[in-house]
């Protein structure tokens, strides 16, 4: 597994959005990614064309056991790649949860994953936890190819154990102010 993060607003074309910029982008560390995995393959344009499943879940038809996923939020866009498994990564930038992050735990998390969130007393430790536990779920929903309406209240999160079902998930380095996990 490698994962790559661009701060995407740097890259930004005159005039363009920030959603235009990243599918600009994505294909391009694709290619830096696909480049390093594979140094000696001389692969064209058309070998990173993306198509989605039903669920969403992005692929390239040319290279169907080359696994990937993005994910972007605030400044960044960040790729995981796997050249054997299925691979899940999210992105996300710790901002305020206008109805509080338990509200919303209660509708999307496992009751498991909502009373971890209870213990937490402090409110800017229990939005952290919140968004640290989003990580996980979102970056796992993203690997099974499930989508955000197929698993994130069904599993919770063992922080103990780093898996979530028969995933395991790492927590990497994210930028200041931000939680990313990867799922494979």
């Amino acid at each position: 597994m490698k994962t790559y993060l661009q701060n995407y607003h740097s890259m930004q074309l005159p005039g363009e959005s920030g959603k235009d910029t990243v599918h600009r982008l994505q294909p391009l560390l694709l290619q830096k990614a696909w480049t390093d995995l594979f140094p000696e393959s001389r692969p064209g344009p058309s070998d990173f064309v993306q198509v989605r499943t039903v669920s969403g879940k992005p692929y390239l038809p040319a290279h169907p056991g080359f696994h990937y996923n993005f994910s972007d939020s605030g400044e960044y866009l960040v790729l995981a790649v796997s050249p054997d498994r299925e691979i899940g990564i999210d992105l996300q930038k710790i901002t305020p949860v206008r109805t509080g992050p338990l509200h919303l735990a209660e509708r999307f998390f496992h009751p498991d994953d909502v009373q971890l969130l209870r213990k937490e007393e402090d409110p800017q430790q229990q939005l952290f936890l919140f968004f640290r536990i989003w990580t996980v779920k979102e970056a796992f929903v993203k690997c099974t190819g499930a989508g955000l309406s197929g698993g994130m209240s069904r599993f919770p999160a063992d922080f103990n154990t780093c898996r979530i079902k028969d995933k395991t998930f790492t927590e990497l380095t994210p930028p200041t102010g931000y939680f990313l996990t990867v799922v494979e």
